[in-house]
């Protein structure tokens, strides 16, 4: 009985039964939504049939069009003859809107429906949409891919032949800015502070004077989801002296400026606020430049009272349903570890804010540009001294540029300025080399290096020293990659360089991992380039099966192992990393791999969260009487992917069979079907999402069932064992020291680290090296952080 609900709800997913809330109800008054003070107009030819249509009824704010009750026959319905109708909706306020639906009835359509809109009573009709109508549909829906603020909105229906009908009108969003707040009363109990109580507002929301988009955009974060969890609208008000009551302060206002934000300072401090002080709760950071601080700070709070993002889909989105929001201490300030936080994947997210996840930070472009700054097909003809010499000849495809050439110079030092004056916020420009082999071996090219890495630096190095003349804040930037990997051996970087390395070794493992060869290596060219002074920046991959269809629908989490990563790279100052998925990944997998992308965005942020306790506490949020189960099946596909046996590269994965055996698939299927048995008689939203993981699931298992398997191995953990507070970690390390093991326990660098020995614990040494044994595990602690 309990799979036969699962699979109904599916299906009525699938057909759009269950229907979503995308966005706060305005008005529609079926019961539902608030009075707004909503009304409406014909400003050109009314209704002709049938003409008491036209009378409001007492009190309503609206008749038969908006009060949403049960239609009885025709006559309960608005009817037109052969003219084309005009309806005007106005609000005394702005608001925000992201849906529109109109229920028609009877079987006549009008051939399309036209939407405007304006901000103010004497503005101008802008077009924002138009609904195509056809006779399938009762109710029609037209929504923004961004909500726009409206105080008045047009409906123009284009008739195509007599009679149509017209029952319900809604429109979704959220209430906008008013010009002034009633009294609200403070409410403190407790030492809590309500913002919402009894599903009352008892807060504004206040912004300054003349908002910026970042700034109005954190409040209506705020505002939106404040309403979706209690029903209760907060007013959003410009910063005034006489405010009273309980105030959620956003942005740069008087208020928040005795935080010491400041404003002006990029790309340096990039930071978010969020601090309860007495009827104040103050949501602010550093807006310069491409830093967002002001809308990450409401993205935390959100989080605070628990609206969490998990995906790009509704329904992984969390949002409680309550009465009550009450605030009792409150002080969060966030400095993300890395300056340049961003992932890509292949399928499109229009519903998910890189920004709910912590991405972001400075911007600029570092892809493969040479030939976007020197084309062949408007150069070469002319000048094929601007292209490399390969084989005694100058080649216009598949190669480089000359980089010695100074009109080569010359030209691509006058792109990044250019570059840089079109949009300041930008810090990096480009000089990756083309996607291939081909550098120059001109003579005056070998002077610059022996090989193309040092060739390459000492580009970036005349690049850089010429654009720091006129932009000293500024960096030019370069794939360390393929031909350009290994490290210079003697060749200094100048001030704004970077090197961007690429991590082209083992996806199943981490760098710290002593058993997968390849790791050592990699380290040790990582360190190098380092040594040359370069600011060093990491270009991640996650692309397994780029080339090999069964791993398009396959399950890929690295956990733990990219969060070792994350640390290492931080221990070494890297200061921008990116991350790039599959290219053939299907949007349909998310439910399997959501948790790679979100723990390499936490990671980012923060590296030294805990790869257990950020899954126990996002599958809490997810899967409800059903977290337990699911926690343990991620857990399980990390574990199964870090003790994968067989070695890989960023383009040759390894085998499927040889990740996955038949006990970890039975084992897996056991944890999916415990975990639907305990969300049979969850919350809708808790089935939907399972319901998703089962669908990856099936999907991956008609895969496996057809792969040619081997003979099961058994695990062979590594031979040395860290005994610490959070269980047993095994290395095949010899020898660990300080920075090891906060990189591979993920321990602050600012907590104590004790070594216990028979019963006694002492502080390690900052530059002390530990000997690990076979038959004794290293014992250690740590201080709470």
């Amino acid at each position: 009985m309990k799979k036969i609900m699962l699979i109904l709800c599916l299906f009525f997913v699938s057909v759009g039964y269950c229907e979503k809330e995308s966005y706060v109800l305005l008005s529609n008054n079926g019961g539902k939504g608030q009075d707004f003070g909503l009304r409406y107009i014909y400003p050109f030819d009314k209704p002709t049939n049938p003409p008491d249509r036209l009378q409001d009824k007492e009190g309503t704010f609206g008749n038969r069009l908006l009060n949403g009750q049960p239609w009885g026959n025709w006559w309960d319905c608005i009817g037109m003859n052969w003219k084309d109708l005009t309806i005007d909706f106005i609000w005394p306020e702005q608001h925000r809107i992201g849906l529109i639906k109109i229920l028609m009835v009877r079987q006549n359509r009008p051939k399309l429906i036209e939407i405007q809109s304006r901000i103010q009573s004497d503005g101008e009709w802008i077009n924002i949409g138009k609904i195509e109508v056809n006779q399938e549909k009762a109710w029609y829906e037209y929504e923004f891919s961004e909500p726009i603020w409206a105080k008045e909105v047009r409906f123009i229906f284009r008739l195509k032949e007599w009679g149509f009908f017209i029952d319900e009108v809604e429109f979704w969003g959220i209430p906008g800015y008013v010009a002034q707040a009633k009294e609200i009363p403070l409410v403190i109990e407790k030492g809590r502070l309500y913002i919402v109580k009894d599903g009352k507002a008892l807060a504004k929301i206040v912004v300054p004077q003349r908002p910026s988009e970042k700034e109005k955009k954190a409040s209506q974060l705020i505002q939106m989801y404040i309403y979706q969890m209690t029903k209760a609208g907060l007013p959003i008000v410009e910063e005034s002296p006489d405010i009273k009551g309980a105030v959620i302060s956003i942005g740069n206002t008087q208020l928040n400026k005795k935080l010491g934000i400041k404003q002006g300072n990029y790309p340096e401090k990039e930071i978010a606020i969020v601090k309860r002080d007495g009827g104040v709760i103050h949501i602010a950071g550093n807006d310069a430049g491409s830093f967002s601080g002001s809308v990450r700070a409401a993205y935390l709070f959100l989080e605070h009272i628990g609206v969490k993002f998990y995906g790009p889909a509704e329904h992984w989105k969390v949002v409680p349903e309550t009465k009550d929001i009450g605030i009792e201490k409150l002080d969060i300030s966030l400095t993300p570890a890395f300056s340049h936080r961003s992932i890509w994947w292949q399928w499109k997210r229009e519903d998910f804010d890189p920004e709910a996840w912590g991405l972001g930070g400075v911007s600029g472009n570092y892809s493969h540009a040479l030939y976007s700054y020197i084309p062949p097909e408007k150069y070469f003809k002319e000048h094929p001294e601007y292209f490399a010499l390969v084989g005694g000849k100058r080649q216009d495809r598949n190669a480089q540029i000359c980089f010695s050439n100074p009109d080569v110079q010359r030209i691509i030092l006058e792109k990044a300025r250019e570059y840089f004056d079109k949009d300041p916020s930008r810090m990096m420009f480009s000089l990756s080399a083309n996607d291939c082999g081909g550098f120059c071996e001109c003579e005056e090219c070998k002077k610059l290096g022996a090989n193309p890495s040092q060739q390459s630096l000492e580009f970036a190095n005349i690049i850089a020293t010429q654009l720091r003349k006129t932009h000293p804040d500024k960096y030019v930037i370069f794939y360390a990659y393929w031909f350009t990997a290994k490290a210079p051996e003697n060749t200094k970087a100048q001030p704004g360089v970077f090197a961007m390395v690429i991590n082209n070794s083992c996806k199943a493992h981490s760098l710290r991992d002593s058993n997968c060869p390849g790791k050592e290596g990699w380290i040790k060219n990582f360190l190098k380039w380092k040594q040359t002074g370069a600011k060093l920046a990491i270009y991640e991959y996650y692309i397994p099966g780029c080339d090999v269809k069964e791993w398009q629908d396959t399950p890929f989490l690295p956990g733990e192992s990219a969060l070792i990563d994350l640390r290492l790279w931080k221990s070494n100052d890297v200061e921008w990393i990116f991350y790039q998925g599959n290219d053939g990944e299907k949007q349909e997998k998310f439910p399997l791999n959501w948790l790679m992308y979100y723990t390499v965005a936490k990671g980012m942020e923060n590296p030294y969260v805990k790869y257990e306790e950020l899954v126990r506490q996002a599958c809490s949020d997810l899967f409800g009487p059903a977290s337990e189960k699911m926690a343990e099946f991620y857990i399980e596909l990390s574990k199964i992917l870090n003790r994968c046996p067989t070695h890989s590269g960023n383009w040759t994965p390894p085998k499927i069979q040889d990740v996955y055996t038949k006990k970890d698939m039975a084992k897996l299927r056991s944890l999916l079907g415990q975990a639907m048995n305990q969300a049979a008689s969850a919350q809708d939203q808790v089935v939907w999402r399972i319901n998703d993981v089962l669908n990856a699931w099936t999907r991956f298992e008609q895969i496996y069932k057809n792969l040619p398997l081997k003979r099961e191995y058994e695990v062979q953990y590594p031979e040395y064992q860290i005994k610490h507070p959070d269980g047993i970690f095994y290395t095949g390390l010899k020898e660990v020291d300080d920075a090891l093991l906060r990189d591979l326990l993920g321990i602050h660098p600012d907590v104590k680290i004790y070594i216990v020995e028979k019963g006694k614990k002492r502080q390690l040494g900052k530059d002390e090296k530990i000997k690990l044994t076979k038959d004794q595990p290293l014992t250690i602690s740590w201080d709470k952080f």
